[in-house]
């Protein structure tokens, strides 16, 4: 039983952490200074890394590649 509280509790960090990581990738303050912006994309490809679905980031990642590259 341990174990499955254990992994609930994973899991709902791991759904706090992708919404944390949609806020900052919508943050006007984020997409302003190209530090951070790099800092929350290396954060992004971290997660994915670790096996995280990041599929729900996918249309702000698009979003900041097209604002970057403006």
């Amino acid at each position: 039983m341990m174990a499955q509280n254990q992994t609930f509790f994973i899991e709902a960090n791991k759904k706090s952490e992708v919404n944390e990581l949609k806020k900052m990738l919508q943050s006007p303050d984020v997409l302003r200074n190209s530090s951070e912006l790099k800092s929350v994309i290396q954060k992004v490809i971290g997660c994915m890394t670790l096996g995280m679905d990041l599929s729900s980031l996918f249309t702000d990642m698009i979003k900041v590649y097209v604002v970057w590259m403006k």
